[in-house]
């Protein structure tokens, strides 16, 4: 698959913002995000009621797809780093789940070890052998930790990389504070959030569905992810928070990819798993009909599914802030 950051936009958007997302920051049983209904996770069981094997595989395929975006977060973060001439040993990847971020993280600064911390033990089960394919298993370690509990066990640290995991917690002001304390005098805080979202685009006009489904998707997919979130957190003011936790921005802005039609069998397998995705999301909230063409498109054998057409595009938007610890 090959794309480029761009500022284009595209009409058609299949899913809208966050389908393509799925919480990995696995909490304790019970935990609740702060929601008024509660959100519960089951450590036995990944998000979606699928086993974590297959939501690992799903997340390593997520952050291969993403990989540019990370990448260009990652070389902001190395050019902040060399201009403040702060010398990186030891880097967290908090909420990392299969640790794609932290063995990318390792890879680009070869002097310092990587730390993947998660609450989901399966999913950390993976890092090693990621780390290893990647030539960096002796720099990458693993602590199972929830973000809403005491960070202090973590350790010191000159970066830390927080990718679409803080808009869940109850209070991001407060575990922002807590990243805060365990970081070094002039380390640097990323943080990759909701952009614009992740889209497959079709042409006005295809062949499926009823006139407007597209819009009518993306309306239902953009209000599960909002009741499935804490109050407002679709809507976070992270310069703020982070100025509230003791932290000044030093870089911010809008990390996207944008790969044209045809996609390769990658970037297809990741667009078929978002729009499965959103059948959960969706259910309650389509008709019959428009559900019936939401089935054709996530179909692995449908001569409709996205797995077979050549005029899908795939843009992936995300907001990027880099903090520096006074």
């Amino acid at each position: 698959m090959s794309g480029e950051a761009t500022g284009a936009r595209r009409t058609g958007a299949l899913y809208g913002p966050g389908v393509a997302h799925e919480h990995h920051q696995a909490h304790e049983p019970g935990h609740t995000h702060g929601h008024p209904e509660g959100h519960r996770h089951d450590h036995h069981q990944a998000p979606g009621d699928r086993d974590w094997a297959e939501f690992g595989a799903r997340l390593q395929l997520e952050g291969d797809v993403a990989m540019p975006i990370i990448a260009g977060a990652i070389a902001r973060i190395a050019a902040a780093a060399q201009a403040d001439g702060l010398t990186v040993d030891r880097i967290l990847d908090v909420g990392s789940g299969p640790g794609v971020a932290a063995v990318a993280l390792a890879s680009a600064f070869p002097g310092a070890s990587a730390v993947a911390v998660d609450a989901s033990a399966p999913l950390l089960e993976l890092v090693h052998d990621r780390a290893v394919a990647h030539g960096v298993g002796e720099r990458v370690h693993i602590e199972v930790a929830d973000l809403e509990q005491s960070l202090d066990a973590l350790g010191a640290a000159d970066v830390v990389w927080a990718s679409m995991v803080l808009h869940h917690v109850a209070s991001p002001v407060d575990t922002l504070r807590q990243l805060h304390d365990v970081m070094r005098p002039g380390g640097l805080l990323a943080i990759v959030e909701f952009g614009r979202g992740a889209r497959g685009s079709l042409p006005v006009g295809f062949d499926v569905g009823n006139d407007g489904f597209v819009e009518r998707h993306g309306a239902a997919v953009t209000a599960a992810v909002t009741e499935h979130l804490p109050p407002g957190a679709m809507t976070l003011d992270w310069p703020a928070l982070l100025a509230a936790a003791g932290f000044a921005v030093v870089d911010s802005g809008e990390l996207s990819l944008s790969v044209p039609a045809p996609l390769d069998a990658t970037a297809r397998r990741y667009v078929l798993q978002g729009l499965q995705m959103s059948q959960r999301m969706a259910v309650d909230r389509l008709d019959a009909d428009d559900l019936a063409t939401l089935a054709a498109l996530a179909s692995e054998d449908d001569e409709r599914s996205v797995l077979r057409r050549d005029d899908l595009t795939l843009d992936v938007d995300r907001s990027f802030f880099l903090a520096r610890r006074a």
